[in-house]
């Protein structure tokens, strides 16, 4: 499902004619966030996208709003992709993709319990670690990691038939463990 949904939704869609909304806040990540199977996600944004276009056909609606761009969440999106085609018969349709560039590690905590800050796995993927494994502090604001990221991403929308369309980086940011923070 999303939020505000029904009349709610309704009701800002009318008094914000022509507006860009964003669908979802990191359904890739688990506990903390939306924590949604990518199956699901690509329900949600069907349903909300087309809420959305069908009571104003000038508002713009952006895909994604993952936690960083890693192979492991590009995985989790292309299962988002190919659930849509399968179930609607076209591309997910989008005016913008959104994402977050985090630098997080992506590591199981059932599996890594001392190890596991960050981003986790994303829900209904079997991995254990991603590749952002074993990121440690100091490179959580590597600009040249950063930047590399973003270019793969756009290689990944590139890929996916998205070439021309924008990328939104929404947030973006040091994260550091709870435990290493001393206020």
């Amino acid at each position: 499902t999303w939020s505000p949904s029904g009349a709610a939704l309704a009701n800002l869609i009318a008094a914000n004619p022509g507006s860009l909304w964003l669908i979802g806040n990191e359904p890739d990540r688990p506990l903390v966030q939306d924590d949604t199977l990518p199956q699901d996600s690509a329900v949600a944004y069907h349903d909300a996208y087309t809420f959305i276009k069908t009571r104003d056909a000038a508002a713009r609606v952006a895909a994604g709003g993952i936690v960083q761009p890693t192979p492991l969440r590009l995985q989790y999106l292309d299962i988002v992709l190919d659930t849509y085609v399968a179930r609607y018969g076209e591309s997910l349709p989008t005016d913008a993709w959104s994402i977050h560039a985090f630098m997080l590690r992506e590591a199981s905590c059932a599996v890594y319990p001392d190890g596991c800050w960050g981003a986790e796995i994303p829900p209904g993927l079997t991995a254990t670690v991603g590749v952002s494994t074993p990121l440690d502090l100091d490179n959580t604001d590597n600009l040249a990691l950063f930047q590399e990221r973003i270019v793969q991403f756009r290689q990944w929308m590139n890929r996916r038939g998205y070439r021309n369309t924008p990328l939104l980086v929404t947030e973006y940011g040091t994260l550091l463990p709870l435990s290493l923070i001393h206020i």
